[in-house]
């Protein structure tokens, strides 16, 4: 949560306890069902507006294909429930589509392996509580599509939030710049699990393929060589050049997208992407809430043996936003 530079620890926690009595946790007991108006089909279409249409098909089949994947494809309609609920008044930079599948391992531009949240498509200023119960859902959803039984699944959802609690105490009193550079990497996860011995193999064997998937292992599988040109290899629907009727303008999209992920970098790593020349762009089909969104998926060289990709994406509606007569809103570009 942000913190104010105006106040002091002490009465930080002051206003957390006067939050809490405008909003005690027996208030998050009962479910208030949405505006009747908020049909679920209809929302589903309005969250397909701006997307690319030959994709919408692609993004309902893997929603199809287990409960599960069905609450990622369809944050609008938990948006809309939560728009209901109750709330402290405390308004954080939420994830705003922190479900379990979008945590995991990445590595930071030191290229150290971390655990976090990997997608922010729905970021938006919102109560701390929706990211939380977004979180508590998807566990319950998943334990169920596991075929666990209730207590498991609750007790599931019961160890998270007591995590999410115990941290948050313990992040409240850290100094500003220890929570700037916190970080979980995947030494602290090996050692917090370290009695869990099948488990700490299974994260060692993921830690090793995810240090694997660099630019330069994949570039075998992801480019060809065409007409003296090397060129990223089509594979429809999932990764295709878009067709030249569109290729001009989705040209001039992805180079507004990269000049403002230019315009975000620091100095010294805008100086290192100057030694990059581009190569190609294809369009890329990512994840399941976001199939349809204009993603791209750049290749640059710098010379025969130093590759680079990078991904750029348009976003559709963004489900936190309410539709105002009609218009369908837009999120800003980002690039990663």
């Amino acid at each position: 949560m942000g913190r104010s530079p105006t106040l002091t620890s002490a009465e930080r926690r002051e206003g957390g306890r006067q939050a809490r009595q405008r909003s005690p946790r027996r208030s998050h007991a009962a479910w208030r069902p949405r505006d009747r108006t908020d049909d679920p089909l209809e929302l589903l279409r309005h969250s397909n507006a701006d997307r690319i249409p030959g994709l919408v098909p692609v993004r309902h089949g893997r929603m199809l294909q287990s409960p599960f994947a069905f609450f990622r494809g369809s944050a609008i309609i938990q948006a809309r429930d939560l728009a209901a609920s109750p709330v402290s008044g405390i308004t954080v930079q939420a994830c705003g589509d922190c479900h379990l599948m979008n945590f995991g391992g990445f590595a930071t531009p030191e290229r150290h392996l971390v655990f976090d949240v990997n997608d922010f498509d729905e970021t938006f200023p919102a109560p701390w509580e929706w990211d939380l119960k977004r979180l508590a859902a998807s566990i319950a959803v998943a334990a169920r599509h596991m075929s666990w039984s209730n207590a498991a699944a609750e007790g599931a959802v019961r160890a998270a939030v007591a995590s999410y609690c115990r941290r948050m105490a313990e992040y409240a009193g850290h100094k500003a710049l220890e929570l700037w550079y916190a970080q979980i990497r995947i030494e602290d996860l090996l050692d917090y699990f370290r009695a869990d011995k099948a488990f700490v193999g299974r994260l060692k064997a993921a830690a090793a393929k995810a240090r694997s998937r660099t630019s330069e292992n994949v570039f075998p599988k992801l480019t060809t060589v065409t007409d003296g040109r090397r060129t990223i290899v089509d594979n429809p629907p999932f990764i295709y050049h878009p067709q030249q009727a569109l290729a001009r303008t989705w040209a001039r999209e992805r180079q507004n997208y990269v000049r403002q992920y230019l315009a975000s970098l620091r100095t010294e790593c805008r100086a290192v992407y100057a030694h990059y020349r581009w190569q190609d762009m294809a369009v890329k089909v990512v994840g399941v809430g976001s199939v349809g969104t204009r993603c791209f998926v750049d290749f640059y060289l710098a010379d025969d043996t130093t590759r680079c990709s990078s991904r750029s994406r348009r976003h559709a509606a963004r489900c936190w936003n309410r539709p105002r007569a009609g218009a369908v809103s837009r999120t800003r570009a980002s690039a990663s």
